[in-house]
């Protein structure tokens, strides 16, 4: 083989693993924390409209694979983060936890950025502010842009819309069915 035969396929060769590279899987896990305010949208806990605000916290683990599909899990907590909740009696508050799948798709990636569009889908307990609580659905759909600190850790932002209703043990949906913009901050280590 010739020098030139040589150079040639060191450089495909060469562009072989940089390509490969370049679509390198990823993913990651971490805490997530979002919050969303009843009088954002009045049909969620209408009776709390104007009064404060609901959080959540968990974590979360997600693996993108070359093509961009992320596929992960979560888990999160609910609860009342507004002070006039935390007045209330508390057969009043809200609270409940949930846990599910994290499915979606990388839209653009790097060690900077990144651009996420996906969607937490669970179910857990949820108890609306009566003294029932209720096996429930959890469903949020969300657009993330995360920003990266280190090579391995990314501080992200994503805005969503959360949907939360009855399972049982009433009709699904018949107890109750709140939904809400929500906004949402993630901490995350991992591969990008």
């Amino acid at each position: 083989m010739n020098l030139f035969k040589r150079l040639l396929l060191a450089c495909a060769v060469l562009a072989a693993g940089t390509a490969t590279l370049s679509a390198r899987p990823g993913g990651g896990g971490g805490l997530l924390y979002s919050l969303q305010r009843p009088d954002w949208n009045p049909a969620f806990l209408p009776e709390a409209s104007g009064s404060g605000s609901i959080g959540q916290f968990g974590g979360y683990g997600y693996g993108v694979d070359r093509e961009g599909f992320i596929t992960g899990g979560f888990g999160l907590v609910m609860f009342d983060a507004g002070a006039s909740y935390q007045a209330a009696a508390p057969a009043s508050r809200v609270g409940g936890g949930f846990g599910g799948m994290i499915v979606g798709r990388r839209l653009s990636g790097g060690p900077l950025l990144n651009l996420d569009l996906a969607a937490r889908l669970g179910v857990g307990g949820f108890r609306p502010g009566a003294a029932t609580s209720y096996f429930s659905y959890y469903a949020e759909p969300y657009l993330e842009l995360g920003v990266g600190l280190t090579p391995w850790m990314h501080l992200g932002v994503n805005v969503g819309y959360q949907l939360v209703g009855n399972l049982l043990p009433a009709a699904p949906g018949s107890a109750f069915g709140f939904h809400a913009p929500s906004l949402g901050f993630t901490l995350t280590w991992g591969r990008y």
